[in-house]
């Protein structure tokens, strides 16, 4: 198993930001483009919107596949030390709650994956994961000429 690198881990995280950020700015655009009561309800169900994409991402796929739209475009997961399989979802949630660790200690945390062996923040430590490179997936018809190839 290889450890992911820890520039991949802050390019997908910066990936994931990106999102956020673009659909943050969407509603604040769009709530300036409204008056009054309306642009209240328009920021607040754009950024409702927003937080929700970003916890499906940040939660649910990361629980479920072990990886964000960020970690998969850079061919990282994350996954549970003990079972080498994504921790699923409440695992996700307690994991992100546990990253307050890592703000914490004034972002040391996030720097942490530099110097450990196996490349993980504090919440990371404390939740049992670890961050490793994703093989790619083969297609079938990919695979078939692999074990053709293979055979000779």
């Amino acid at each position: 198993m290889a450890y992911a690198a820890w520039s991949k881990r802050v390019l997908a995280l910066l990936f994931d930001f990106v999102i956020l950020l673009a659909m943050l700015g969407l509603a604040f655009g769009l709530s300036r483009l409204a008056h009054g009561d309306a642009a209240l309800a328009v920021a607040i169900t754009g950024y409702v919107i927003a937080g929700s994409i970003n916890l499906y991402n940040k939660c649910v796929l990361m629980g479920r596949t072990g990886q964000t739209w960020g970690k998969r475009y850079f061919r990282i997961g994350l996954i549970r030390e003990d079972t080498g399989k994504p921790m699923g979802l409440w695992w996700a949630v307690l994991r992100e709650i546990a990253h307050a660790l890592d703000y914490l200690s004034a972002g040391v945390g996030f720097l942490r994956p530099i110097w450990d062996a196996k490349g993980q923040t504090f919440a990371d430590k404390r939740m049992g994961t670890v961050a490793v490179d994703f093989p790619l997936t083969r297609s079938g018809s990919e695979q078939a000429a692999a074990g053709a190839v293979s055979r000779r």
